[in-house]
């Protein structure tokens, strides 16, 4: 499937919620939109355009990965326009198993930037509620 561009501001992009990176309510954490060195300061999602929460949160369980279910921000949510910190570039990543695959690119950002736009995207993802919710005893830590 070829990538597309993204037009569309309101898109959704659909991260997967790891039970570690939530707060005693079951919501993300900061720390669910700060992508780690291991993961050169870049974050999965899947784009709203090319696929659902529900199939999203399946290919990502289907690896055997923990999820507590997809939670979104938008593309616009992305940009320094709207967040107010800075501009997350939202890069096209597209796999044969995966042609939805996006990645947010905080690897252009100090240490104090990235964590004060994952904040906000915490927060606009917490707003926005869960789309998707994974139900399995295999969350449970």
């Amino acid at each position: 499937m070829e990538s597309r561009p993204f037009d569309n501001p309101d898109e959704k992009l659909y991260t997967q919620l790891n039970p570690k990176n939530a707060d005693e309510r079951g919501r993300p954490s900061s720390m669910a939109f700060l992508p780690s060195k291991n993961h050169e300061r870049k974050l999965s999602v899947d784009r709203e355009g090319l696929t659902s929460p529900e199939d999203a949160t399946r290919r990502f369980t289907a690896r055997g990965l923990k999820t507590l279910g997809a939670w979104a921000v938008t593309v616009s949510e992305c940009s320094e326009e709207v967040n107010g910190v800075a501009d997350v570039p939202v890069l096209s990543d597209p796999g044969p198993k995966n042609p939805a695959h996006c990645l947010l690119d905080f690897s252009g950002s100090s240490n104090r930037v990235r964590r004060r736009a994952a904040k906000y995207l915490g927060a606009a993802a917490s707003r926005r509620g869960c789309l998707y919710r994974w139900k399995s005893d295999d969350n449970r830590e």
